[in-house]
Formats: C-alpha cells, structure tokens, sequence
C-alpha cells in the first residue's frame, strides 16, 4: 500500500514533550486513536522538535503501554524497609517500619502501571527506581451515581497545598490522620493499577510518602467488611509492594471519639494569618510538662486568638490531648 493510502487507514501517534520521556513514532489503527495518547492526523502536519520530549528514557512498546527504564526518583530508595502496617480501629498506627504477615501470602507478580506527565499510563521498571510520587495522576477518576454505596469527597490537604479526591468518608478520615502527621510530606489518591499474574486489578486507595523518603500504600476498609475476595487481593498487594521496598497498610475506622475530633480540629488546620508567633509561645510555655484545656482558655484575652492558636497546635501535634476520648476543659494537655 501508497503512504498515501496508509494515511487514510492510520494515524501518527506521538508522546508529548511534558511527559518527560522521549517519543518515537508508531503507526496505530484509526479506530483505537483516542485512548489517551496525542494524535497527529492526516493534515495537522508534523509536530516540531521543540514539542518532543528529548529526556535519555528508553521504551518499549507493548499494545499501547509504554515501559519506562530510565527515570530517576528519590521516593523508593534501598534504606526504607518493607512492611505491611495496620491501623487499629482506635485510630492508633503500628510502628511505621513494624512488618507483619501478608493476609493473602504468596507472590504477586504485579505489574505496576502508573499515570504520569500528561496523563499517559506506563507500566513501570523498578529496576530503574521508583516513580516520581509527587507527578502520578490518579490512576481512576472517581464517580458516583444512583447504585454507588459511596460518594467522592473533595478535601483541601495541608500536605499538598492542593485539594484531593477522595472515594468515600473512610478514606477522607485516613487522608485527614495522615493530612496531620508531620513525618508524612506527600499524598496521593489512587496512586497505581496493579494488574496480578492471575489476572485480578486493584487500585490502592492512597499512597504517602514520608520524610525518610519511604512511600506507604494504603487501602481503607473496615474491618467487618473485609471479606474473602478483599483479603487475597489486599494480600497481593501486600507482596508487590515488599517485592519493591515499600510498605503497605490498611485502616480500619477510627472510634467515634477520635474522629469527632478530628472532625472539630480540622477547621482549625490551617495556620492563622494574623502573626501569632507570641500566642504559641505562650501556649507552650504554660504547657509545661502539662496543662488543661481550660488552663490553656483561661489565657485568651477575649479576642478568641490564642483559642484558635490553641485548636490549630492540637490539629498540628504540637500540642497533643488524647483524642480517642471526648475534649472537656479538664482534658490534659502536653507538648509533643
């Protein structure tokens, strides 16, 4: 067949240069020229250099999946050990490096496919390193309709100085207990599409990476719902996620007190714009080694500056009550 003729049945497809890696050409049938890759049809003319990516990454094509091999991040290095972590129902998490047995045992030969750049999935060579965690796109778009037992939640994240979307109110309570720690610097939502060796997918529900540079994989579900089907898949991502040196964890609901809380403190999570320098410091001189809730209201001068300092230092950790129980004025307050 003419070039000519080849045109009219196929398309160039070309990877854009944001993407960060670097394109080549590919004939691709017409029919399938709209899933998510860059087409340059009969007519557009040809795109520039300057619109190419030029970063030294090797591909390989397999279908319409492209195969990174020389990416480098700092997110998953050699000193973070794996580990599966759980998160107990009274809100409390296991020691981050803590490793406990695989729900489902056995290996997952996962492959691991990202969304990155532009939005174009890869599916990832670990050999080359981790993923950027900070560019990954959400592997799936949340929805909701008429038979959906959950709906999404928009939540404006301290980590991120951005808003994250959320699948349901039980992943909103783990962003908020994360959105507060201050070893975690990143989150992400539907961080990857694992796809197993026996042929089952599974999206993760958040991914944090932490001040160590370790990334911890979440799944959020409650414990009387984790039935026989959610343990094995929860199992092979339990061993993909060792198999790569990061840590996997699932959370269960907090208890009604601790999450009320949370609830109440999460308004006071951003930091007051008025200079509030002196009200801190007065708040964690008094504290010392502990104070009162009423101690600490007792101080306000009737403006309502130093109580708000005082909720939004509870809501940051440095100041800390125990929040599994109700807040009353003679809840004890100390410094962290």
């Amino acid at each position: 067949m003419s070039q000519a003729g080849r045109s009219q049945l196929c398309s160039w497809i070309f990877w854009p240069a944001r993407s960060g890696v670097r394109t080549r050409p590919r004939w691709a049938d017409a029919v399938g020229a709209g899933r998510r890759e860059r087409e340059m049809g009969p007519g557009v003319g040809a795109p520039g250099p300057d619109r190419l990516a030029t970063a030294d990454v090797g591909l390989r094509w397999k279908n319409t999946t492209a195969h990174v091999w020389g990416t480098s991040v700092s997110s998953a290095h050699s000193d973070c050990s794996s580990g599966t972590g759980h998160v107990n129902r009274d809100g409390s998490p296991q020691p981050k490096g803590a490793t406990a047995s695989s729900p489902g045992g056995g290996a997952s030969g996962a492959m691991w496919r990202f969304r990155v750049g532009a939005g174009l999935e890869v599916e990832w060579d670990w050999q080359a390193g981790g993923p950027p965690v900070r560019s990954l796109i959400p592997a799936r778009r949340p929805a909701a309709d008429a038979m959906s037992r959950h709906a999404p939640v928009h939540m404006s994240c301290q980590t991120t100085g951005t808003y994250i979307v959320l699948e349901s109110g039980l992943e909103y309570e783990l962003a908020r207990e994360l959105d507060r720690d201050p070893d975690v610097v990143w989150i992400g939502t539907q961080p990857a599409l694992l796809v197993f060796a026996d042929g089952s997918r599974h999206v993760p529900d958040l991914l944090s990476e932490h001040s160590d540079g370790c990334v911890t994989v979440w799944d959020a579900r409650p414990m009387e719902r984790r039935d026989e089907d959610f343990v094995r898949i929860t199992g092979l991502t339990a061993a993909a996620c060792a198999q790569v040196g990061w840590h996997y964890a699932l959370y269960d609901a907090a208890v009604t007190a601790r999450r009320l809380n949370l609830l109440w403190l999460a308004t006071y999570r951003h930091r007051p714009e008025w200079p509030h320098t002196a009200a801190v410091a007065r708040l964690l001189a008094h504290v010392a080694p502990t104070a009162t809730v009423d101690d600490l209201l007792a101080l306000d001068e009737g403006d309502g500056h130093l109580i708000a300092v005082m909720w939004h230092l509870l809501w940051s950790g440095e100041l800390v009550v125990n929040l599994d129980e109700p807040i009353r004025p003679g809840t004890v307050v100390s410094r962290r």
